[in-house]
């Protein structure tokens, strides 16, 4: 443990965490209340609670992609009901 440690009560803000997540367990713990930061960069809630995701292969070799598809893509999608579950795990704290 840290020097600082000793009287946890006199300590405020990151100084107090840096004591409390020392084990494996407080880590573990902790890590149970945040979101997965990838997934929460990629998914958004919608008012209605379902998850909404932009399209993939959209990145590179646009020009043999027809227009149609290009066209379709721009816009994001639900997540499927086969994914829901698991995707709504990660990201149970998003807004």
């Amino acid at each position: 443990m840290f020097d600082y440690c000793v009287d946890p009560q006199s300590l405020d803000g990151f100084y107090w965490w840096s004591c409390y997540l020392t084990t494996v367990k407080h880590i573990s713990f902790y890590k149970s209340f945040l979101a997965h930061s990838g997934t929460a960069k990629r998914v958004k809630r919608t008012a209605s609670g379902k998850l909404k995701v932009s399209h993939s292969q959209r990145g590179h070799l646009l020009s043999a992609k027809s227009t149609s598809a290009k066209r379709h893509h721009r816009k994001s999608m639900l997540v499927s009901a086969g994914d829901m579950k698991r995707i709504k795990q990660q990201v149970a704290n998003i807004k």
